[in-house]
């Protein structure tokens, strides 16, 4: 059986024009009951059954800059995302694919810059494997701290 608003007023069950208790403002996200309590310490009234509450004008002040609030994030939130989208893609990591060339031939092209570095590389890995090499740290910046 549903129960109208206006059947429970008359039954008194509900008084639509009464303060609203914070923690009602709370559980909408306005903030915590304690943190309304200290904010709103000049407006407290309690309710007809002792819970801190504050008028409706206050209440609907506070949901109304929540509101407000929410649609400045969300606004924000869009603008940021359209900057996002107006600005150049950053181009892919690793090697760049060469106009005209499959993939296995532009990285063959590009391996010339770094051919040193991994020939070098390979000979620390090797030494490392046979047991030639102590105290040594096997990672790409080694070469680079070696001037390699």
């Amino acid at each position: 059986m549903k129960r109208t608003i206006e059947a429970a007023v008359q039954s008194e069950q509900v008084e639509p024009a009464g303060p609203i208790p914070l923690a009602e403002l709370a559980a909408e996200g306005v903030g915590t009951v304690d943190a309304l309590a200290r904010q709103l310490a000049d407006r407290l009234v309690r309710d007809d059954i002792g819970r801190r509450a504050v008028p409706r004008h206050v209440a609907r002040d506070l949901l109304a800059e929540r509101a407000a609030a929410e649609e400045r994030q969300r606004e924000k939130r869009q603008r940021r995302a359209e900057e996002r989208a107006k600005r150049q893609p950053r181009p892919p990591r690793g090697v760049p694919a060469l106009p005209g060339m499959s993939a296995f031939e532009s990285m063959a092209a590009h391996a010339g810059d770094d051919a040193r570095k991994r020939d070098a590389a390979g000979r620390r890995l090797e030494a490392w494997l046979r047991g030639e090499s102590v105290g040594e740290r096997f990672s790409p910046s080694t070469s680079r701290e070696r001037g390699e």
